[in-house]
């Protein structure tokens, strides 16, 4: 009887162990995956600035898709498909207002 108490009480200890070990596997991968989205909007955000302070008022800035994957590799080494780079681009042309003085390629289809 007391074995059978105890072997139950193991099970249930391992399988609340397993349980929470995948949720902090989980919780983990979410923070990663949060991160390399914060640095890519980050690497656009880059790629914008540089370009508005090296350009001229006269001519618009081409901001290209390939800028933002290469500063993303360049600072973060994060190798980013051109989707979610398009994507984070097209976010900070937008929140900085570069339709005025910019133009990109982060629009066109895929």
């Amino acid at each position: 009887m007391a074995a059978g108490f105890v072997l139950g009480t193991t099970v249930s200890v391992w399988a609340i162990r397993r349980i929470l070990r995948a949720r902090r596997c989980s919780a983990a991968r979410d923070r990663a995956a949060r991160q390399a989205a914060a640095q890519i909007r980050l690497a656009a955000d880059m790629v914008i600035s540089e370009r508005r302070r090296t350009g001229s008022s006269i001519v618009r800035l081409p901001i290209l898709v390939a800028d933002v994957q290469a500063k993303a590799y360049e600072h973060f080494l994060l190798t980013v498909p051109r989707r979610c780079a398009a994507e984070a681009l097209r976010q900070s042309y937008e929140r900085w207002s570069c339709r005025f003085d910019c133009t990109t390629d982060a629009y066109d289809p895929f």
